[in-house]
């Protein structure tokens, strides 16, 4: 920038005006004060503004509600879909089987179920498709033996495994027993539940032979039914019963 130097003058002592070199002064143009900062101002690259993270842009979280609420749900598919097959082949095991024709079991079931709520309700079938007596309580009820020809010839077991059934369906534990699936389904998850419903068919089954016991008052003949269809398969556990 230019320098201007100004110059003054003094008189001296004899009149005359002698001339006084004074310092030099620094003067700057507005103007051109103006045009050097904007020029450095556009040198510079702006400042970029600082990120805002919104939920958009951050990571989105695992939608656990939605994969727990799944797993659930394909759970409960699962075994409420086993159910229904053991519902269907129980179904398609009454259809297939056929009306006792042997005299001595019909006579024996007549005095068994002699003075029950269920007397004459109640059919008696043979089927080759079960190993063992089982009852089926779901809509009309139905006792289904296996097709031996052993079981008719020793009465007294006939009698005990025939009372055994007939007392399964007159406290409707077949409806206890869906029941104990639809529990199990909803808590599929959940140990206690099928910890409880294995629980639940231990107690069934010695109450029943409880109420057995109580009804004939033969214990050891019923203990001895029971060892001796040990010996036979139980049935199948696809049906529902």
């Amino acid at each position: 920038m230019p320098a201007v130097a100004s110059t003054e003058h003094r008189l001296s002592a004899d009149g005359h005006a002698e001339r006084l070199e004074a310092t030099p002064t620094l003067r700057i143009d507005p103007a051109l004060l103006a045009l050097i900062l904007l020029g450095q101002d556009a040198e510079e690259p702006a400042a970029a503004p600082p990120p805002v993270i919104t939920a958009a842009t951050a990571t989105s979280p695992v939608p656990w509600k939605a994969l727990i609420g799944g797993t659930w749900a394909l759970g409960a598919l699962l075994a409420l879909g086993h159910t229904a097959r053991r519902l269907l082949r129980t179904r398609s095991l009454l259809r297939s089987a056929r009306f006792v024709r042997d005299a001595r079991v019909r006579e024996v079931w007549r005095e068994v179920s002699a003075g029950s709520p269920l007397e004459g309700r109640v059919r008696l079938l043979v089927s080759e498709e079960v190993r063992a007596p089982a009852c089926f309580g779901l809509g009309r009820p139905a006792v289904v033996l296996p097709a031996d020809a052993e079981l008719g010839r020793r009465r007294d077991v006939l009698a005990c495994v025939l009372t055994h059934e007939l007392v399964h369906l007159e406290r409707r534990d077949a409806w206890v027993l869906l029941g104990e699936e639809l529990l199990r389904a909803v808590f599929w998850f959940h140990p206690a539940a099928w910890w409880l419903v294995a629980r639940l068919e231990r107690l069934r089954e010695v109450s029943c032979d409880l109420l057995v016991v109580r009804r004939t008052g033969q214990r050891r003949r019923y203990a001895q039914a029971l060892v001796c269809l040990l010996y036979t398969s139980p049935s199948p556990r696809d049906s529902l019963h």
